[in-house]
């Protein structure tokens, strides 16, 4: 950390402002080897699905549950199952009258292959039929929110320790003595830990050489190491293929299901009725993961694409936790080896120095607390727009990346900057992806600071920076150019490193996305075509599968999005235990430090920080080329999320200080932000005969149901905290979109969304 001048309202002010670092544990990390993968293996053939239902009070205990046991074969046609079993399982401290509800449900009711129900109590089922299955024999076992279901069933739970520290720990099969907890070392604990709503890594834990079992595959074979067990949360992988968060009702409306999720009245009750619809919510999870895995093996990365391959499978469908999964097993499937397994001696300063450029999307508000008109536009696909424009697939699938030294063609690329030049695509094309050490002189930078008071946390702003101590700063060249856009002085740069490809990886091969279109990364531009090929499908015939969510279009944007930057920036946190603390060395552009750290954060497979690095750096600019535009024309914008703004507008127009603050700026009319969007439309990147939109897009808000433009009003707090509205007949402001980001502690406790 160090203190530098910024400016705030009045005269620059002293902030401290820190930058991010490249770390190594031990000075080792990050200098990987490129290794032979894993072989895939295929899914188990039995699965096992389970769902709980618990009391309506704080301790949400366990009432009751239900799980069934499928073998499920593949086919050519998709996945066969067939029931095998199917038990009610009672909670061990159940009530007299509800046991007996669930006894004359068990009595009276059979299965669909015409065999009685099994009532067992939950311990028994525990031991008898859920440790073995996932422990012993290696079965799958399914669920939506695991977790939650997990800890219903669980006797003790306790924080979890080695790499899953930071997580809780479940014991399912211990017992109490006179009301006192004792473990039983004949079974692992279940490990859990949350990334977030959506993901949730579990696995099974190790136990005692004395108390270990082995461990099978389904044919009573053994298995080789340590077994982490087979879990498939359907939540999850439907997040995976879609990107979105969803309840068992929508996932199960989506998909089109035989058996869609029922409905219940009183919940917490053990009554007929809640039997009913906790017996459907197992039987809707399960068509609900059959649909997704079927929709997976469509995939050629899944172990169960049926398609001729030529290459093998690169992700097994339980550990498809985000796009981001599916998007690295496509780069997998092609050939590509990530940068720094590919290329291990990767300079480390160069490295540190990235880091220290690297900052996320800029986000702020301009115009807080004061309602206004506006048009609210975004870029289409913006980081796989940057991508494109950078030529960043080069650098991916490159054999080596050279770095040569570019000080004198940035310092023209700087000193010649301007909205016109910057418009010239042969203008982004010279920028590439440099690194740039200067001395900043108050032109607007990204930078991360201590805005508020002490002790607050580190904020990134987009402000005017001033050095006046004489050290250099690191940023991509994107950002200096964005700088002098915007009106900036020209900083001293004292030096530069462009990142140049040289040559193809060896062993690169097409692969079909979706199973259906061919690609080749050696002759395509993948985040290019993607965006092209996702345009044309969105124009073509609907699939017949009525699955319009996990549809080619969507899908395609979901692998577009996942490709073109979290993956490159990917670091993975490794929490450590309370007290203790890790050895690291930091690299951060200058010489390299010793320092201690609370977590351990390791480089993703495919983390590159240059390149995450520039795609920030190329959005930024993009976001100034607007502002500057708008600016210029005497307009304002209320607020900038990554890649949208919301500009000051009305479909005629009006003067300075018609908004009731001042003649600081003036609404622009509909046709003056067309102008822009058409200046903008110089930079397109895609085929226009597949990709025929304008790159700044009107976002859907501004459409009504005629679909014709109409009037928005924009209300903004802060950053990423806005609500855009439209005015009915009446007068009255009817919000279409809201943003509540960092606002979760507001949300309703008494009225969770359905789960």
């Amino acid at each position: 950390m160090r203190r530098v001048a910024t400016t705030s309202a009045g005269e620059p002010e002293r902030l401290p402002v820190a930058v991010r670092g490249w770390p190594e544990l031990g000075g080792s990390a990050g200098q990987r080897r490129p290794g032979r993968p894993a072989p895939v293996p295929d899914l188990p053939r039995l699965w096992l699905v389970l769902d709980t239902e618990t009391t309506t009070d704080v301790s949400q205990r366990l009432q009751f549950g239900w799980a069934r046991m499928y073998r499920v074969r593949p086919t050519d046609c998709g996945l066969a199952p067939r029931l095998v079993q199917e038990w009610l399982i009672g909670a061990d401290d159940l009530g007299p009258a509800d046991r007996a509800t669930l006894e004359a449900y068990a009595a009276s009711h059979l299965n669909e292959r015409g065999r009685p129900i099994c009532l067992i109590p939950r311990d028994a089922w525990v031991r008898q039929v859920l440790m073995p299955a996932v422990h012993r024999y290696g079965n799958l076992i399914v669920g939506l929110n695991l977790p939650f279901d997990l800890s219903r069933l669980a006797v003790h739970w306790g924080d979890a320790r080695g790499r899953e520290v930071g997580g809780f720990s479940l014991d399912l099969t211990g017992w109490t003595n006179r009301g006192r907890y004792v473990a039983k070392h004949a079974d692992p604990r279940v490990l859990i830990k949350t990334v977030d709503s959506k993901r949730h890594l579990i696995a099974l834990g190790s136990v005692p050489a004395a108390y270990a079992r082995p461990v099978r595959d389904e044919d009573g074979s053994p298995s080789r190491g340590q077994f982490r067990g087979h879990w498939l949360d359907v939540r999850t992988l439907y997040f995976a293929l879609t990107n979105e968060g969803a309840s068992l009702r929508t996932i199960a409306e989506t998909l089109g299901v035989d058996h869609p999720k029922g409905t219940l009245e009183r919940y917490g009750e053990v009554t007929e009725a809640a039997l009913d619809y906790g017996r459907r919510d197992v039987l809707t999870t399960f068509e609900c993961a059959v649909k997704l895995v079927e929709a997976f093996d469509q995939h050629p990365i899944s172990p169960g694409y049926r398609s001729p391959r030529s290459h093998p499978a690169t992700l097994q469908v339980t550990q498809a936790f985000s796009p981001a999964s599916i998007g690295k097993a496509y780069l997998r499937a092609m050939g590509i080896v990530p940068r720094l397994n590919h290329q291990s001696g990767f300079p480390r300063e160069l490295l540190g120095a990235a880091m220290a450029a690297y900052f996320g999307g800029r986000a702020e508000a301009c115009i807080v607390r004061k309602l206004e008109p506006v048009v609210m536009v975004d870029f289409l696909s913006m980081y796989t727009s940057v991508n494109t424009l950078l030529g960043h697939w080069r650098l991916l699938i490159a054999d080596r990346l050279e770095v040569e030294d570019a000080t004198d063609a940035a310092r023209a690329v700087v000193a010649e900057a301007s909205v016109g030049r910057t418009l010239d695509p042969a203008t982004w094309d010279a920028l590439g992806c440099t690194l740039v050490a200067c001395v900043p002189s108050g032109g607007r930078f990204p930078v991360r600071a201590q805005y508020g008071a002490a002790g607050q946390g580190w904020t990134i702003g987009c402000n005017p920076l001033f050095e006046r101590d004489g050290r250099t700063h690191w940023f991509m060249l994107p950002d200096l150019v964005a700088s002098r856009v915007l009106g900036g002085p020209v900083p001293e740069i004292r030096q530069a490193w462009r990142l140049v490809p040289h040559g193809v990886q060896p062993g690169l091969r097409p692969v079909h996305l979706g199973g259906r279109i061919p690609i080749d990364p050696t002759a395509q531009d993948f985040f290019k075509a993607v965006i092209e090929l996702r345009q044309i499908a969105r124009r073509s015939p609907a699939t017949d599968d009525g699955q319009q969510q996990l549809a080619l279009p969507a899908f395609l944007k979901c692998l577009a999005n996942a490709t073109a930057y979290g993956i490159l920036a990917e670091f993975l946190r490794h929490e450590t235990a309370p007290g203790q603390h890790v050895d690291v060395v930091v690299h951060a552009g200058e010489a390299p430090f010793a320092a201690e750290a609370v977590a351990a954060e390791t480089p993703g497979p495919f983390a590159f920080p240059a390149i995450a690095a520039n795609i920030t750096a190329g959005a930024r600019l993009l976001l100034a080329l607007v502002e500057r535009m708008v600016t210029d024309a005497g307009g304002a914008y209320v607020m900038a999320d990554t890649d949208s703004l919301a500009i000051v507008a009305t479909e005629a127009g009006e003067p300075a200080g018609s908004g009731g603050d001042g003649p600081g700026y003036r609404a622009l009319s509909w046709a003056e932000v067309d102008a822009i969007r058409s200046r903008i439309d110089a930079l397109h990147p895609y085929d226009r005969d597949a990709v025929a939109g304008s790159l700044l897009q009107l976002t859907p808000e501004n459409v009504g149901a005629d679909g014709k433009q109409r009037q928005l009003w924009a209300l903004a707090f802060a950053a990423k905290r806005y609500a855009l509205a439209i005015r009915d007949a009446l007068g009255r402001y009817i919000p279409v979109k809201v943003s509540e980001h960092g606002l979760g502690h507001l949300l309703d406790p008494t009225a969770p969304p359905d789960a």
